[in-house]
């Protein structure tokens, strides 16, 4: 039964297969770690176990706060 790697869809060597690896190399490995990491952390804190604070919804700057600053009217 051919496997293939998760993250690059090439197969799995024999020594790796027989282990139940699921990626091709150490290196994948590392990365599909990483990855995994990355999607608990927006649910669950590594260090504390709180559940992760929503992003804030980035709120549109209002027009009067876009004015350009003139440097030759510095107040100094």
């Amino acid at each position: 039964m051919n496997i293939f790697c998760i993250l690059c869809k090439e197969l799995i060597p024999e020594k790796r297969k027989r282990r139940g690896a699921c990626t091709c190399s150490k290196e994948h490995q590392q990365e599909y770690r990483r990855q995994r990491r990355a999607e608990r952390a927006l649910v669950n804190c590594r260090l504390c176990g709180r559940k992760a604070r929503k992003p804030k919804a980035v709120e549109p700057v209002l027009s009067e706060h876009m004015e350009s600053v003139d440097p030759s009217h510095s107040e100094n």
